[in-house]
């Protein structure tokens, strides 16, 4: 997409803090809530493409609950009220901004990315200081990626490429470098001796202090961070910009088309997630890649073999 595109969206947003809470399988009700909006039942939604989501243990609470007769978006809990629910702040970025870079960027037509954050609030910061206070920084930010930093540092983030005149989005990739960082230090604290130290990026840090972090925060956030962002991406896409078509990369789609032959991201990210969310995999392909040259001058037998996964919301 334009990087012109990207700043017009972030200018026209609220701006400021944005809350988002989220806990484990929340997405179901937040789809939920989308399906019953022109009102539904239960057998209507048990023969749809969200029937998986009445097994969800939270939602066959919420149905043991409920009456018969149609069900409208009112009757579906609202998953940021949910008490479970991991409080989060959101924000807006860009990435790619030299387009002539666009292949070395990962984005799939030339242009940029816009970027919806998921970052850490004020209390999740302060247990960070504990390691931060130690070593004089975030061992954990990523200089190369796009991330915040500052008081509210990025748990993960979405890449997103939008065509606002089609009403369609693709989403290019979800990560969460923080994640895998701190998984990488606590494994290599279980090698150190308690009493002794270790180095990460110059940091040196000791294993009490990692154990603490990940027991006491990163550990329950490293449960959830995919479905979050994602749901986050969602939300984000029909409530703010109005977007109901959602595409989504396969691993093979992705590989190809952000020109990645190398450290390829985790498979599950491109499969078994979206499958959660009710992504259908389909041979369409999104309108904005119709008259864009970069699909145009692919070859045909390249074009005939990616598939792309949709859910519309």
């Amino acid at each position: 997409m334009k990087l012109e595109l990207c700043h017009e969206i972030m200018a026209c947003l609220p701006q400021g803090r944005t809350i988002f809470r989220y806990g484990k399988d929340h997405y179901a009700f937040y789809l939920l809530r989308r399906a019953a909006a022109g009102g539904t039942t239960v057998a209507r939604l048990r023969h749809s493409g969200l029937g998986c989501l009445l097994e969800k243990p939270l939602v066959r609470a919420w149905l043991a609950g409920l009456g018969s007769g149609i069900i409208r978006a009112g009757d579906v809990p609202e998953p940021e009220w949910l008490a479970d629910g991991e409080i989060y702040r959101l924000s807006l970025g860009t990435w790619g901004e030299d387009i002539d870079e666009w292949k070395r960027n990962q984005v799939s037509r030339r242009g940029a990315s816009l970027v919806l954050h998921l970052n850490h609030n004020k209390r999740q910061h302060e247990r960070l200081q504990e390691i931060s206070q130690k070593t004089g920084g975030d061992p954990f930010t990523s200089c190369g990626h796009p991330e915040v930093g500052g008081n509210h540092p990025t748990l993960a983030w979405a890449r997103l490429d939008v065509d606002l005149d089609r009403g369609e989005a693709l989403i290019e990739e979800l990560q969460s470098d923080r994640i895998r960082y701190v998984d990488w230090v606590v494994k290599r604290a279980l090698r150190t001796q308690p009493k002794d130290t270790f180095y990460y990026y110059g940091a040196e840090l000791k294993p009490e202090v990692v154990f603490n972090y990940w027991e006491q925060e990163m550990k329950r956030h490293a449960a959830i961070w995919d479905e979050a962002i994602l749901t986050a991406a969602l939300h984000f896409l029909q409530h703010e910009l109005g977007i109901k078509k959602v595409f989504y990369h396969t691993f093979e789609s992705g590989s190809v088309l952000k020109h990645i032959s190398k450290k390829k991201p985790p498979r599950s990210i491109y499969t078994s997630l979206p499958k959660r969310f009710c992504f259908a995999e389909t041979e369409e392909i999104p309108r904005m890649f119709a008259e864009c040259p970069s699909w145009q001058n692919r070859p045909r037998r390249q074009k005939r073999e990616v598939k792309f996964q949709v859910l519309v919301v």
